[in-house]
């Protein structure tokens, strides 16, 4: 017994409209939990007794050096500032890396979740410190908010307002 094309496009197109439906379901949360788990184990921090590794971001306790997720190497000296963003309402998480570079002297790593950038930079922050590099201090710590109108009720509309929050930054600079 043999099957060709014809036979199993026959078959797939003699399925009832909820099968189809099922599938496209099942396929969704099969790509969503891929992607949730390749984020997940990108994103997880492993520290070792020779060095710190997380989201492409290596520093070798031994060397003194930091690798940049796009491969750039630097000694641990060069790192200038670390700073964290996150805008709640776009979804973008993001730590950022200030090295002494005229090329590229910024270097963003994006995390999937609202936690993963301030973590990032403190465990980032001990890292370079027990690498040999700069101490570094808080710089500034700020909340963006929007002051807007509230129109959920009509008869206060005019005079009340409400805060949305917009995100969260925050920054080191070096201790010199």
């Amino acid at each position: 017994m043999s099957f060709d094309w014809a036979d199993i496009v026959t078959l797939d197109l003699s399925q009832p409209w909820w099968v189809w439906l099922v599938g496209g379901v099942a396929a969704w949360f099969g790509v969503s939990w891929l992607i949730w788990a390749v984020r997940a184990y990108r994103e997880r921090p492993i520290a070792t007794d020779s060095g710190f590794s997380q989201c492409g971001v290596r520093v070798d306790f031994r060397a003194g050096t930091i690798t940049l997720p796009r491969g750039d190497v630097f000694p641990v000296q060069r790192v200038r500032s670390l700073r964290w963003e996150d805008y709640v309402r776009s979804g973008s998480h993001h730590a950022m890396v200030d090295v002494d570079d005229l090329a590229r002297p910024v270097h963003p790593v994006a995390f999937s979740t609202r936690t993963g950038p301030e973590a990032f930079v403190s465990r980032l922050r001990t890292a370079i410190e027990m690498a040999g590099g700069p101490r570094f201090s808080i710089a500034a710590n700020e909340k963006m908010e929007i002051v807007e109108r509230d129109l959920s009720d009509p008869i206060t509309a005019a005079v009340a307002t409400r805060v949305r929050r917009l995100g969260h930054r925050a920054s080191y600079s070096r201790l010199d």
